[in-house]
């Protein structure tokens, strides 16, 4: 997924161009766990005091904020957040669906680091037209900030991927393409499952979908009528 790939890309660049990184990490599987663990292996890391900066990928998990304050009580150092998404910005419904009351949260976060990397112009010029419309003092202490530097590919993963069938036990094996997000209105997953049946119908491809699709819902129901009406694929 996105976090995971991204994140060892980022990593891999960074040491490409000499520099050396500590990664906070945890096992957690639980959210909640996930990011005490971090928080309080960061302020380990902070207090040995051996970095020059700071950079959390990305601003939301664990907050920025809260890193934030863990650095001004442990010895402050600059401190860098990305974010490929924000409360900011009116097409990112997964945030305004899940967490509706964290928009001043996100701001919050955005104006805790010295610096915030977007993955693009537009998310640049969109964060502060938004901002500005309800503050412009919040939208130029943001702009001071604010640095497009695109997104971090995986891209010896993504190019293992590519070409044509892939050699298997018994042989070549079928183009499969895959669906890698939660079936939730933000990711369109009807989308996906539309254009699936025109491309189950007309190639020999397969569709692997790495998500649970709850039956009684519409997706789960269109997702069991392709696996009926393809099936093994």
């Amino acid at each position: 997924g996105f976090g995971v790939t991204c994140c060892d890309a980022l990593v891999a660049g960074l040491r490409d161009h000499g520099l050396t990184v500590d990664v906070v990490a945890s096992s957690a599987r639980r959210q909640t766990a996930w990011v005490a663990e971090t928080l309080e292996r960061f302020e380990r890391s902070v207090r040995r005091g051996r970095h020059d900066v700071v950079l959390a990928f990305h601003a939301f998990w664990p907050f920025t904020a809260d890193l934030r304050r863990i650095l001004d009580e442990g010895g402050s150092r600059p401190l860098v957040t990305y974010t490929h998404g924000s409360h900011w910005d009116p097409t990112d419904t997964f945030r305004t669906e899940r967490y509706p009351r964290l928009r001043w949260a996100d701001l919050g976060n955005l104006l805790a680091a010295d610096r915030v990397l977007v993955v693009s112009d537009h998310l640049r010029e969109v964060l502060l037209r938004e901002v500005g419309s309800v503050s412009s003092q919040a939208a130029a202490e943001l702009g001071g900030k604010l640095r497009t530097v695109g997104l971090p590919l995986d891209l010896a993963r993504i190019d293992a991927a590519r070409g044509g069938a892939l050699p298997g036990p018994a042989g070549p094996r079928r183009r499969t393409v895959v669906f890698n997000h939660a079936p939730i209105p933000a990711k369109q997953p009807g989308v996906f499952l539309d254009l699936a049946a025109e491309i189950l119908a007309h190639t020999d491809t397969s569709v692997l979908v790495t998500r649970h699709f709850p039956p009684d819902s519409r997706w789960g129901r269109q997702l069991a009528s392709l696996a009926e009406a393809f099936p093994g694929r």
